[in-house]
């Protein structure tokens, strides 16, 4: 029997792409081996015990980037804890029980693209695994871009005491490639498909809504909080070159003036409505400035449902649009037609595992005009698009049950 410490995907965070990663991991790696005992590193305080949404007892562990050094979750005091060979508190002492490490990073945020602070959070668990002499697996995830040395030097020494290490694309594996040059290892560096491909849906408890969907062609769309919110922060940040809202609006009022559907804004990152990356913020803002003439017609999923309610959800759409990658996994990974509306590169080498890279349209590199012409190319190929998607999307699930066989596999020989 194996005690597992998972990181980088707190069920916690209001962010249902972490959840879906978190929940496919365990799920997928509990299949696999019906032994595993898992801790989850979340934001609460020390060490509790709980449940998570496919239903499976684990411990959750506080983990948090605190000031406050003296709280016993704050990764601080237990980082120094460590390093000064000592475990006073009950959470020092539970991480150094756990027989292996698995850390997604948030599955994007092995990287200073989030900014300095991030980077620190993801990399706490890693380092104080290494002071306990605690094997550590990456798992699928995006590495980079670093646009500090010292950070990039920070990934690289990380990079080489991982035991195993999984890209979830090939963008990232070449990334991965170029930046530890000789120090690359084919035995341990793996390429992978996003685990989030083998969430399981559930409509339990909106059997309501899903009745109301049955009929009618329903089109999805995730406005992102993060790139609506604060648009001119989203430019500088990320590069945007799109209105981002403008073209979301005109795109929506042209489709519903061809089409008798309805439009369904589906935020995918819960946050406080007056948090900037709260998507229900986004949907309502978007869902308001839709001229009078279709306001009946476009609705706002704005209750809190779990990661598997969403994607049951999603998966009853005829198309679906977003800009959170994982909400667009969510819809791509049931086989209905998507778009990703990319702010950065991280969506092109996901959507590629599934011969998809063509329904990546990135904002960073179209003008308003370009984008709404290929968004409605695509809208209008939707039927062609579903034909092929179900044998590329079976072989991605494949893959993605292949890779956590080995990394069971590599578990069990820890």
């Amino acid at each position: 029997m194996k005690n597992i410490l998972l990181a980088g995907a707190a069920p916690d965070t209001g962010n249902l792409g972490v959840n879906a990663l978190c929940d496919a991991a365990v799920t997928s790696l509990r299949d696999i081996d019906s032994e595993l005992n898992f801790g989850i590193y979340d934001f609460g305080e020390g060490v509790r015990d709980g449940v998570i949404a496919n239903g499976v007892d684990v411990d959750f562990v506080g983990g948090k980037n605190s000031k406050r050094i003296y709280k016993e979750s704050s990764f601080s005091n237990i980082y120094l804890q460590k390093r000064l060979g000592l475990s006073l508190t009950r959470t020092a002492r539970k991480i150094k029980s756990y027989d292996c490490l698995l850390d997604v990073g948030g599955g994007d945020s092995f990287t200073d693209l989030y900014g300095g602070r991030r980077f620190e959070l993801i990399n706490y668990p890693k380092k104080i695994a290494r002071i306990d002499g605690t094997p550590i697996i990456l798992l699928p995830q995006t590495y980079g871009p670093f646009s500090s040395e010292d950070n990039k030097n920070i990934a690289r020494e990380i990079l080489n005491y991982s035991d195993l290490v999984y890209a979830r694309d090939e963008n990232s594996y070449r990334y991965l490639k170029d930046m530890m040059g000789s120090d690359f290892d084919v035995d341990k560096f793996k390429v992978g498909v996003d685990m989030a491909f083998l969430l399981e849906s559930e409509s339990l408890g909106f059997e309501d809504i899903q009745s109301s969907m049955i009929g009618k062609d329903i089109y999805g769309i995730n406005v992102s909080g993060l790139i609506y919110n604060n648009s001119e922060a989203a430019r500088a940040r990320y590069g945007i070159k799109i209105n981002y809202g403008s073209v979301l609006k005109e795109f929506i009022e042209k489709i519903l003036s061809e089409d008798d559907g309805e439009v369904w804004l589906t935020p995918h990152v819960h946050a406080p409505l007056n948090h900037y990356e709260s998507d229900l913020r986004a949907s309502l803002e978007l869902k308001k400035n839709i001229i009078e003439e279709y306001q009946n017609r476009v609705k706002v999923l704005d209750a809190n449902y779990n990661q598997r309610q969403v994607k049951s959800m999603i998966s009853k759409m005829s198309w679906f649009c977003g800009t959170r990658m994982h909400a667009t996994i969510a819809s791509l990974s049931s086989c209905v037609p998507t778009v990703n509306m990319a702010y950065s590169g991280k969506a092109l080498g996901v959507f590629g595992a599934a011969e998809s890279a063509d329904s990546v349209l990135d904002a960073r590199h179209l003008a308003n005009e370009d984008m709404l012409k290929m968004l409605y190319e695509h809208w209008v190929q939707r039927s062609n698009i579903a034909e092929q998607l179900t044998d590329k999307v079976k072989t991605v699930k494949a893959r993605a049950k292949s890779q956590m066989q080995e990394i069971s596999s590599v578990i069990n020989g820890v």
